[in-house]
C-alpha cells in the first residue's frame, strides 16, 4: 500500500474510542472518516469536537457504505466478538482493544479467522507501547541486570465510572495489561497462579495474584478499585539490580545490587545471612527517556501492519485470557491453578 493517508473507522466512541479518534486526528498518516456507537450523545460529541460527519449507529451500514483502510473496535469487551467477527469477514484489517473477546475459545476463534482471510489484526495492549515497559525490556533482553527473579506490578485507582453500567470487574478491566506485561517483558510464561479477590455486591473490586513462570521466576500483581489514588508501577528484581518504573510518569530507575556487583563480597548462600551487607549503599541510576503517549505509539503501529499487511501473531491475546478466567477459578476453588 502506498504512503495515501490512511481512512480508519472506529466502532464504540466511550473514553478509548474518543482517544483513539483524538490521536488519529494528530497524525499525518491516517485520518478518521466514520464512527459507529449506539449511542447517540457520543456520536454527536465526536462530530461536535472532531468534525467527523460520518456517524452511524448500525454496524452493518458502516462497514458496507464506507470504504476503510482499517476499523479500531474500542466498543465494550461484551460486544468484541461478534463485531470482529464481522469486520474480519469484509477483510477489513482491525485494531481491537483488549481483551480481544470474552473468553479463550472466542479469542481463538478470531484469531483462526483472521489468519484463514489473512486480515491484518491486532491487539490493543497499550502498555507494550509505553516507553519505559520498551526501555525495560531492553535492558533486560540484553543482559545488562543479571536474570529476573521476581516481578510485583501495582495498578490501582479510584472506581471507574465507565464501568458502573458492566458487568466486568477489575480483574477483566485491568488483570490483562499486567499479565501481557509480565511474559511481554521477560519472554517466559505464567505456569500457575493463586489469586483472591473481593467483591461488591456484582463486581470484582479488588485482586491480588501470585504467578510462578518459566525460569524460576516468581510475580505478584495488585489491581484494586477501591484505592483512593492512582499508581501503575513495577519493580524488578534481578541478579544485578531492580529496575523500578512508573508507567503513569514514564519514570525509570535502576538500583544497583551491591552484593552480587561488589567483587569484595562474596555472597552467602543463606539468604538471612547475606543480610548482613543489606546496609551496602545502592548505586541508582534513573534512565532518560522521552516521553511520548503510548496510545499514540499502537496507532502507529497499526497504521504501519495496514501499509505492510502483516498478519501478525495474536496467540498471546489467547493466553492472556486463559490466565485471566484461572484467576477468577483459583478465588472460586481456594486453590493455587497450572496454566495449560
Amino acid at each position: 500500500m502506498t504512503n495515501k493517508v490512511l481512512k480508519l473507522g472506529v466502532i464504540g466512541v466511550g473514553v478509548m474510542g474518543y482517544n483513539h479518534v483524538r490521536v488519529i486526528r494528530d497524525s499525518e498518516d491516517a485520518d478518521i472518516i466514520a464512527v459507529c456507537d449506539p449511542s447517540q450523545d457520543n456520536l454527536n460529541k465526536i462530530k461536535h469536537f472532531f468534525k467527523v460527519e460520518n456517524t452511524y449507529q448500525d454496524i452493518t451500514h458502516f462497514l458496507t457504505k464506507e470504504k476503510l483502510d482499517g476499523v479500531i473496535i474500542s466498543s465494550p469487551s461484551t460486544t468484541h466478538f461478534d463485531i470482529a467477527k464481522l469486520v474480519i469477514e469484509q477483510k477489513i484489517p482491525l485494531l481491537v482493544e483488549k481483551p480481544l473477546a470474552l473468553d479463550q475459545e472466542q479469542a481463538k476463534t478470531l484469531v483462526a479467522l483472521a489468519s484463514n482471510n489473512k486480515v491484518p489484526m491486532m491487539v490493543g495492549y497499550v502498555e507494550r507501547c509505553n516507553p519505559v515497559t520498551l526501555f525495560a525490556k531492553n535492558i533486560i533482553q540484553n543482559g545488562n541486570c543479571g536474570p529476573v527473579k521476581h516481578i510485583n506490578i501495582v495498578r490501582i485507582g479510584p472506581f471507574p465510572k465507565r464501568m458502573a453500567i458492566h458487568r466486568d470487574g477489575v480483574v477483566a478491566d485491568l488483570s490483562t495489561h499486567d499479565i501481557d506485561l509480565l511474559q511481554y517483558m521477560t519472554g517466559h510464561k505464567i505456569n500457575r497462579l493463586f489469586s483472591s479477590l473481593r467483591y461488591d455486591d456484582k463486581q470484582d473490586m479488588y485482586a491480588r495474584t501470585l504467578f510462578e513462570m518459566d525460569n524460576d521466576i516468581s510475580a505478584s500483581c495488585e489491581w484494586s478499585w477501591i484505592s483512593p489514588f492512582r499508581k501503575r508501577s513495577f519493580e524488578i528484581v534481578c541478579d544485578m539490580g531492580t529496575l523500578i518504573g512508573d508507567l503513569t510518569e514514564q519514570h525509570l530507575y535502576y538500583y544497583r545490587n551491591p552484593i552480587m556487583t561488589n567483587p569484595d563480597i562474596i555472597l552467602e548462600n543463606d539468604f538471612l545471612r547475606a543480610l548482613k551487607y543489606s546496609g551496602l549503599e545502592n548505586e541508582v541510576t534513573k534512565y532518560v527517556i522521552q516521553k511520548e503517549e503510548p496510545l499514540k505509539q499502537e496507532l502507529k503501529e497499526f497504521i504501519r501492519i495496514i501499509r505492510e499487511n502483516e498478519l501478525t501473531d495474536c496467540h498471546f491475546a489467547v493466553d492472556v485470557l486463559n490466565i485471566m478466567n484461572c484467576i477468577y477459578q483459583s478465588f472460586e476453588n481456594k486453590t493455587s491453578i497450572d496454566i495449560i
